[in-house]
This record gives structure tokens, C-alpha cells and sequence, in this order.
């Protein structure tokens, strides 16, 4: 039987790819505490291969003949708790060393996610069934968004759980950037709440942050999706002859469109302190879906959103790309000071994403000291040779 991978149960080494699930954790450790007759709980965010290292923790031990271990599953008597399902991470032979990079860096190794992108690019996309067939990067862009689009179970989950206060609490200070977003002003409780259903990470000497690429891309899709069915724009308004995106009129249109309606529309978002990067997302999200891609960067400490707009030109896989680099930010301090920060930033970031077609540095002033006709602008700039525009709003 041919080997597949699994999103759902737990997994069948024989049938599915596989890493050994007793490599993830600390096994003498554990077998110190059953010779000590002591308990012990494995505890992790759903989905992310518990079941699957309890299954192979008993087989080992049965293998042993020192212990008779027995699996017992009383899911079905907790009314309240959700269908376990449990994955691990894998890989296959037909994917591009790019690709496998891509899926590391969209996951960040969670089980579920890693294995939906698997099965997606191999399975669910009929064409790459031949195992001749060379998954590149483009393939697994258009699987990402495949599993969004459909909101499957483990992706359900997550959104529900925005609407909790105290994971609100923590996402949207992440999400705003805002002179609050420090975790020392955060609730110790609400950030191992939020890092236990594994929506955030923390790693030692650095800002807490979302857990990965995808759930980065998911939050602020889900927070702004009733705003980008009401969005009057058209993505054909802002097409080149050549089937890029025309960024400077794009932004033209946003300016004004968030002179006349940022009041309203930001009033209108349960993350209200990220209204204005969640505004341009939705506007940017409207334009590029079915035909780009966005990939967004931001995090405690950043004092910034980094985005990343990917057009392809062309239909099929391979053909040439625009990508267009946005750095959003908050006016804080001097407009001077934060255009001169903004421009560093802005060409690092396209120094990191490299090779970029354009740069843009955003700049919200929400102080309210100032009228729209000053707030409202834009200039040119050239940092380490590179063309950036800079905007008011």
C-alpha cells in the first residue's frame, strides 16, 4: 500500500509517513517514572501527535516483557473536549529542497499543519499524484491556501478561540505593535493559556510571537473577513497590462479610502487596537486572493508589520513573480525619526526577502493632532540603493 500522509487519528506507521513519535519525547525520563510507579501527563496543544507517542509508548513498553501497558481512549465520555487527532511530522521524496524549506517555515514543525501540506500537495492536488512530478515552491503556496480557504477542523478551532478575552488579551497587542505590546504587562495566566492551545511561541531571550507563518496569515484573514466582502474595490482596478499589481495606485485609493472611512470601518473590528494594519489587510487581502499571496511578519517588539505580497504572472507553476515589499508602522515620536527607523527597516526586510520589485513604508498617525491634508502623504526615498515610497495616513 502506498504511504500517504495523515490529518486525522492517530498515526499508522505502516501505512503513513512516519517519524518515530518516541523521538519527541523524553523517554527515560518517562520510564524513570513508571518505575517509580508515579503518574505522568503528556500535555500539548491539540494535533500535535499525543495519541500517537502514547500508542507507540505502549508498544514499546509491551515489548519489554517487564510491563503489560494498555491503551484506554475515554474521549467519548468528556462531552467538552474536541476529537483528538494526532500527526507527525514528515517528509517525502518528490518535494524540492525549496519546498521543504517553505513547509519548515510555514509550520515551524506543527504536526497537523506539516501533514495537511503534505497531503494537500500530493494528494488533494490530482496532477502531483505522479510521483515523478517535482513539488516546487509555488505548489505548496497554492496548498496553503487551499487548507485556509476551507477552514478545516484544526483551523476552526483556532479561529474560535480569537473570540476568547484572554487570548484577545494577548493576539492583539501583537497584532498592533502598540507601546503596550510588552509581556510584562501581560497576564503570566493569559500567555501560557494562549501558548498552551498553541497559537503563540516563546523562546528563551526573545519576544513572544505567533507560532507560525500560517496562523499568522489566518488571524488577521479571519479578524477582516466581513470587512473584505464589504469592500467596494475590484482587484481588475489595479492590474498592469503585465498582471501585476499596480502598488502605487492601490495605495493612492487606500490613502483616501482611509481618510473618508477609518472612523467607521476600524469601530467595526473586535481587534479594535490593530484597526489600522488589520484595515489595510483587508484591502490588500481583497485584492490578491485567487490570484497572489501575502506573507505578514510581526511580533512583540517589532514596533512593526512586515508584509510581503507575492503576484505570480503568469498561470501553471514556475513563470515570473512580483514581490512587493509593505512595512507598516505606528507614529510614535517625531515624524522624522519614525520615517528614518521606517526606511532602515523597510530595506533590511527587502534585503531579507530578496529580490524585490518594489518597497513601501506605511505610516498611521493616530494621534489626531494633526488634520487628514497633514496626515495624508507621500515621497520617495532611496536607501542602500533601493527605491522605497513612504506614506501618511
Amino acid at each position: 500500500m502506498e504511504r500517504f500522509f495523515n490529518t486525522a487519528g492517530p498515526n499508522r506507521p505502516d501505512e503513513q509517513y512516519t517519524v518515530d513519535p518516541l523521538t519527541r519525547i523524553d523517554l527515560d525520563e518517562i520510564l524513570m517514572l513508571i518505575r517509580q510507579k508515579k503518574y505522568f501527563v503528556l500535555h500539548a496543544p491539540r494535533q500535535t501527535g499525543k495519541t500517537s507517542c502514547m500508542l507507540s509508548l505502549r508498544d514499546y513498553l509491551n515489548q519489554r516483557d517487564e510491563y503489560i501497558a494498555v491503551y484506554a481512549n475515554v474521549e467519548d465520555r468528556q462531552a467538552s473536549r474536541n476529537d483528538v487527532q494526532s500527526v507527525v511530522k514528515s517528509t517525502v521524496d518528490t518535494l524540492a529542497e525549496e519546498a521543504r524549506l517553505i513547509i519548515k517555515n510555514a509550520t515551524e514543525g506543527q504536526p497537523w499543519l506539516v501533514n495537511a501540506l503534505g497531503y494537500e500537495v500530493t494528494m488533494r492536488m490530482k496532477e502531483n499524484r505522479d510521483r515523478s512530478v517535482r513539488i516546487i515552491p509555488e505548489m505548496i503556496y497554492r496548498a496553503q491556501e487551499q487548507i485556509i480557504y476551507r477552514r478545516e477542523t484544526h483551523i476552526d478551532i483556532l479561529i474560535d478561540k480569537l473570540k476568547e478575552p484572554r487570548v484577545k488579551r494577548v493576539i492583539e497587542p501583537i497584532l498592533a505593535n502598540s507601546e503596550e505590546a510588552d509581556e510584562s504587562v501581560m497576564s503570566d495566566e493569559d500567555i501560557l493559556y494562549v501558548k498552551d492551545i498553541g497559537l503563540v511561541t516563546k523562546e528563551f531571550g526573545k519576544p513572544i510571537r505567533i507560532a507560525n507563518a500560517i496562523y499568522r496569515e489566518i488571524i488577521p484573514r479571519e479578524l477582516t473577513i466581513s470587512t473584505q466582502e464589504q469592500l467596494p474595490q475590484n482587484p481588475s482596478w489595479y492590474m498592469n497590462p503585465d498582471n501585476s499589481i499596480n502598488m502605487e495606485r492601490l495605495l493612492l485609493d487606500f490613502q483616501q479610502f482611509f481618510r473618508q472611512n477609518s472612523d467607521s470601518w476600524i469601530g467595526k473590528f473586535d481587534y479594535v487596537e490593530a484597526g489600522p494594519q488589520l484595515l489595510l489587510q483587508a484591502f490588500l487581502q481583497r485584492i490578491v486572493n485567487g490570484g497572489g499571496y501575502i506573507d505578514r511578519e510581526y511580533g512583540l517588539g517589532h514596533r512593526r508589520t512586515d508584509l510581503l505580497i507575492r503576484k505570480p504572472l503568469t498561470g501553471g507553476y514556475g513563470g515570473p513573480i512580483q514581490r512587493v515589499v509593505l512595512e507598516l508602522k505606528i507614529k510614535r515620536g517625531s515624524l522624522e525619526a519614525v520615517i528614518e527607523e521606517g526606511l532602515r527597516q523597510t530595506s533590511d526586510y527587502m534585503d531579507i526577502t530578496g529580490p524585490i520589485d518594489e518597497g513601501h513604508l506605511i505610516i498611521f498617525d493616530r494621534s489626531n493632532t494633526k488634520t487628514w491634508d497633514d496626515r495624508i502623504w507621500h515621497q520617495p526615498h532611496t536607501r542602500e540603493g533601493k527605491a522605497i515610497m513612504a506614506w501618511g495616513m
